[in-house]
């Protein structure tokens, strides 16, 4: 058995529609993909009964005990691998076929609960990769929703320099590779749907000339109790009159590192800290050495989010040079903390999550983009306004749109898109969309 005993739903109301929400990754006060499972199922919540599909990993007492003590109309399904399966996914490069067979015993779990009785709605929310099947796929509810959903978002040819060999070649297969699923199963999964919600621009050009209306909406959930400034505050801003640049995330090559650390040669008042590990740690300290900035730069390794929301207050920038990122949400959270972010029109999730407060570098020429990463960080001039674009309080409105039948996004959405400047293509597809046709 995959599926284990349900926790009881504490608020239902039978006047209201049914909802399957499928998270994988699921957590209350988590960052990042786990948060937003949560903070999306307890907002679901809020205009349906819903229930809940998620791996019981190791927030699953966290979720039991919140749902309890806040009454919220949240009935959860554990759906776990077998036993004898889990050896199987211990290697490197099986994180697909795992993706793959947690779908399948979703998708299992979905055709259960639409025997029992009927269901509105069908909604995959965290662990969506738009190359890759979805539980969404054994559903025949009249309400099918697919994301916030990321995966088209890739490499410029350009920035393959600042990768080392065993990288470019991993960005080459994930290119192909990816490519040809998208065109599978992936549009598999987005015919099926009757709506595609986007995590950024890039995956809504992919999927906009398809039958199925799509919408841009980050999945980004954030907490303003939890951006609330702690009494502990360890971080300490500036140093020896220099102002403070913060590089937040898993230090892999396709985050460009080493691209924000050729930029403080073109920065001589900043320093850099690093808050992250990962394996491009020893090729960044090497260029450091090598170009003359190591002084300026501090590595201090993997820390709380507490911690890393609190150096946001206090930072004078963060310098975000990621690839491809579908929707970081640390962009997110800096932005929402008044921290100005400098950032490339990679992608444009990084744009989109950072609002008003995105300071765009943009990526050619190549050849001086270290450079003009620096020219910019000399020409900040102060600190950003908090910007409130990600809160959670907005998404009951998002779904209530979506489950509803409209394809049309949330006001806030259009401040992210203005924040982006005049690209056109930050725009998907608005059109009303009727669930009884597809």
């Amino acid at each position: 058995m995959t599926s284990e005993p349900a926790t009881e739903n504490l608020a239902s109301a039978t006047d209201r529609p049914s909802a399957v929400l499928v998270c994988y990754s699921c957590g209350p006060g988590a960052g990042s993909e786990s948060g937003a499972g949560w903070n999306w199922a307890v907002a679901a919540s809020k205009i349906a009964d819903v229930i809940l599909i998620a791996y019981p990993g190791m927030f699953r007492s966290r979720i039991e005990t919140a749902i309890v003590d806040h009454g919220l109309a949240i009935t959860v399904h554990w759906v776990a691998f077998p036993k004898w399966l889990l050896p199987l996914f211990r290697g490197k490069f099986l994180g697909s076929a795992k993706y793959c067979m947690w779908q399948a015993l979703a998708g299992r779990e979905i055709r259960r609960c639409e025997r029992r009785g009927p269901i509105d709605i069908v909604h995959h929310v965290t662990w969506a990769s738009d190359s890759l099947p979805s539980a969404l796929l054994a559903s025949r509810a009249p309400v099918r929703v697919w994301g916030p959903v990321g995966g088209s978002t890739s490499t410029a040819r350009g920035l393959y320099r600042y990768l080392p060999l065993r990288d470019k070649a991993s960005e080459i297969v994930r290119r192909l590779g990816n490519g040809a699923l998208r065109s599978t199963s992936g549009a598999a999964v987005a015919r099926h749907a009757t709506l595609v919600a986007a995590l950024n621009h890039d995956v809504a050009a992919r999927w906009r000339s398809g039958p199925t209306p799509v919408v841009i909406e980050s999945n980004t959930a954030l907490d303003p109790g939890e951006l609330a400034p702690t009494q502990t505050s360890g971080f300490v801003s500036g140093d020896g009159g220099r102002r403070t640049a913060l590089f937040v995330g898993r230090l892999k090559a396709f985050k460009g590192l080493v691209v924000a650390v050729e930029s403080l040669r073109h920065a001589p008042g900043w320093r850099l800290v690093v808050l992250g590990e990962g394996p491009d740690r020893a090729r960044a300290s090497a260029l450091a050495e090598r170009i003359g900035v190591a002084d300026r730069l501090e590595f201090r390794g993997q820390v709380p989010r507490a911690e890393v929301l609190d150096a946001f207050r206090c930072a004078d920038a963060l310098v975000f040079p990621s690839f491809h990122d579908s929707a970081p949400w640390s962009v997110a959270e800096a932005s929402s903390l008044g921290c100005p972010v400098v950032c490339l029109d990679a992608g444009g999730g990084s744009v989109l999550q950072a609002g008003r407060n995105a300071h765009v570098v943009p990526i050619a020429p190549v050849a001086t983009l270290p450079e003009r990463i620096g020219a910019c960080l000399e020409g900040l001039s102060g600190r950003g306004e908090p910007d409130h674009l990600w809160y959670k309080d907005r998404i009951p409105h998002v779904l209530k749109t979506w489950y509803e039948g409209s394809s049309i996004g949330s006001p806030v959405l259009d401040r992210a898109i203005d924040a982006g400047g005049d690209r056109p293509d930050f725009r998907a597809r608005a059109e009303p969309f009727d669930p009884a046709q597809q």
